[in-house]
């Protein structure tokens, strides 16, 4: 647009002014540049994990047990190096002093270096602490073998805190960066019962019924039913049936994200292209 040409350095490079127009209006040129100068985009992600593990079994009452507790925890920082903030640089463009076409003196590449955009970014933490269990044990004999009965249950809390920590990052100022990056912080419980029941109905003839009910603290309850069919009728031949539901919880970052901002690579028209020239590819 015409406010963020550099004129001077157009018109020092022979071009004439108003450069190229669009229904007599000045200021359409377009300038495509790689920021070779400054060296090459990188991102720098360190991600660092724990997780932590104990358990307990045995057998109590007549009923085998099975218990478990987890720790885990994930966190992550992301550097930039190579990366230009967009306002810094448009106003940059805008002196003179950068050559878009060619090599910059001393006072160019100075400007283009105050440009940068470069460190820490953004750090984020995510953390599940779970406890889960299980008892088990056989019912009484029938006609395939022992009917036996399973019990159980799993406790879950799970926290997420992912922040920007540079603020021109969080309100999306980097050129070739993700767009608008605002601090999400959440937490939720799940809670999980289940129970199955094994029946050995004849030799080679088995049948299983299993019920899981689930409750997310950001999300709901769901109960699901399964059953299956198990026949092997000779050594060679084995056949399967089943039937249920289940259902997919959505993540803690897809209840809790905040609405954000991102790039896309279609074609916009300028907000500054003359009425009635929208369709002119001088214009995206």
């Amino acid at each position: 647009r015409s406010s963020d040409l550099p004129t001077a350095l157009l018109t020092s490079l022979g071009y004439t002014a108003p450069f190229d127009t669009i229904a007599g209006m000045p200021g359409m040129t377009e300038v495509a540049l790689r920021a070779v100068p400054v060296g090459n985009r990188i991102n720098d992600n360190t991600n660092d994990q724990l997780r932590l593990v104990g358990g307990v079994r045995g057998v109590l009452g007549g009923w085998d047990y099975d218990a478990g507790l987890t720790y885990s925890r994930a966190s992550g920082s992301l550097q930039y190096r190579g990366y230009i903030n967009e306002p810094r640089f448009l106003a940059a463009l805008a002196t003179g002093r950068i050559n878009p076409f060619g090599p910059n003196d001393a006072a160019g590449t100075a400007l283009l270096n105050a440009t940068l955009m470069e460190g820490a970014m953004r750090k984020s933490t995510t953390t599940t602490t779970s406890i889960d269990g299980k008892v088990s044990r056989d019912l009484m004999p029938i006609g395939g073998g022992q009917m036996a009965v399973a019990l159980g249950f799993d406790v879950r809390r799970e926290q997420a805190d992912d922040r920007p920590v540079n603020d021109e990052y969080s309100q999306g100022l980097h050129i070739g960066g993700e767009g608008t990056v605002p601090q999400t912080n959440a937490a939720r419980t799940v809670v999980a019962l289940f129970t199955e029941l094994s029946l050995p109905i004849a030799k080679g003839l088995e049948a299983t019924l299993a019920a899981r009910y689930d409750h997310y603290s950001d999300f709901g309850a769901s109960v699901n039913p399964r059953a299956t069919l198990r026949w092997q009728p000779a050594k060679a031949l084995l056949l399967r049936a089943a039937a249920g539901t289940g259902f997919r919880a959505p993540s803690l970052w897809d209840v809790n994200s905040p609405p954000a901002f991102t790039n896309t690579a279609n074609s916009l028209v300028d907000p500054d292209c003359p009425a009635g020239h929208a369709g002119d590819p001088r214009c995206e």
